[in-house]
């Protein structure tokens, strides 16, 4: 792609990164900006006039904010597929049907838990159906690609990625959790409301 305007260059940006915090972005477009006579950098309009474009190839500019461990709040902007096809998107890399039964697991035991150690993550998978080596495989490559991520304390966490584009997957995995169907409906409704506000506790996404 020419990179002739503002835009491309955070199209560009964003699509070899596949995200970055708002300083980062911030930071390497300030560097650039004179090439295209730009003054003051405004990232909401500029994703705006992105996202304008974009939605018709069924992809868009998103942002997040996320806290560290120290409570620091921490915005971040991804290039996402708002198609949320998880399994055949040719945006990411694809995965085996038995990796994704895996990874919709660690995705419920990280939406309950909030954070597993890597060895966590290895028990939950099927034994008969992938091995410790594809498994340690599979997990490195959700890291790579954004899918999940470490905490300061060295423990695995959903990824930035995850939050971004697969929104309405994970809302589907928490709230198909839990048989709900088979409780009383006093039980059902309780858990019912339960499951609504983990829901709602996810981080806020930002759609411009």
């Amino acid at each position: 792609m020419s990179i002739e305007t503002i835009e491309h260059a955070v199209i560009n940006l964003l699509t070899v990164n596949g995200f970055l915090r708002d300083s980062e972005l911030l930071d390497q477009l300030e560097s650039v900006k004179a090439d295209f006579n730009v003054g003051q950098i405004n990232l909401p309009t500029i994703f705006r006039s992105i996202n304008g474009n974009l939605r018709k190839y069924a992809m868009e500019i998103k942002s997040i904010h996320l806290t560290n461990s120290n409570n620091d709040r921490i915005t971040y902007h991804g290039l996402v597929n708002t198609e949320e096809d998880f399994v055949s998107k040719e945006y990411g890399a694809p995965f085996e049907p038995v990796e994704l039964k895996y990874f919709t697991q660690i995705a419920g035991k990280l939406l309950e838990d909030n954070y597993l150690s890597t060895g966590d993550i290895l028990d939950l998978r099927n034994a008969d159906k992938i091995k410790k080596d594809q498994a340690q495989s599979f997990i490195a490559k959700l890291e790579s690609l954004g899918y999940l991520r470490r905490n300061d304390a060295n423990y695995l966490i959903l990824g930035v990625r995850a939050h971004l584009e697969l929104r309405s997957y994970l809302e589907s995995v928490i709230m198909n959790a839990v048989d709900v169907d088979a409780l009383e409906e006093a039980q059902r409704e309780e858990r019912m409301a339960h499951l609504r506000t983990v829901i709602d506790e996810l981080p806020q996404i930002i759609v411009y």
